[in-house]
């Protein structure tokens, strides 16, 4: 092969990565300019422990949806919007359409719910789902568990589900 062959075969193959990292760019950078609100999860506890836990629970919950949202807005390159209704947003105690409405109304793209439940001493359950409320379809549905209910494994619970949102970049 000619040197002329050579530099054309260089210059097509440079052009042709080119082309084919664009899109992939172009994905990352719609992914990151994505507006997401998490309202506060639900919590249910059916372990049948003795000692009344409930102020924990509740302040465990409240930090693990506020964690949350620092974490997908410092590593994930989501934009968090806040949403009014704080508590009053809990997807299993209020109106769903109530909720999405009002992460509309505070300009998100993606809604991001769920709740905890806890099974036994040991056990938990994280159910999570992000939708799209452009087109209303869910576009993130998982049902994770996790061991132990101290700070450390909710905080390890909620540092894997923000990892998980980021990494698997639930857009539509």
């Amino acid at each position: 092969m000619g040197r002329t062959a050579t530099w054309r075969l260089a210059a097509l193959s440079a052009m042709g990565l080119v082309l084919t990292l664009t899109p992939l760019r172009l994905a990352a950078e719609d992914a990151a300019s994505k507006t997401i609100a998490v309202a506060e999860f639900d919590y249910v506890d059916t372990s049948g422990e003795i000692h009344d836990q409930r102020d924990i629970h509740a302040s465990r919950v409240r930090s693990f949806s506020e964690g949350l949202r620092s974490d997908l807005a410092q590593g994930g390159g989501y934009r968090v919007v806040m949403l009014d209704c704080r508590a009053a947003c809990k997807a299993l105690e209020s109106n769903p359409a109530g909720l999405l409405a009002e992460a509309r109304r505070e300009g998100a793209d993606l809604l991001v719910f769920g709740g905890i439940h806890k099974q036994s001493t040991l056990i938990q359950w994280l159910k999570v789902e992000v939708i799209d409320l452009r087109t209303q379809v869910v576009v993130f549905d998982r049902l994770m568990s996790f061991r132990g209910d101290d700070d450390a494994s909710w905080q390890r619970a909620r540092e894997f589900l923000a990892r998980t949102l980021v990494s698997e970049r639930p857009v539509p």
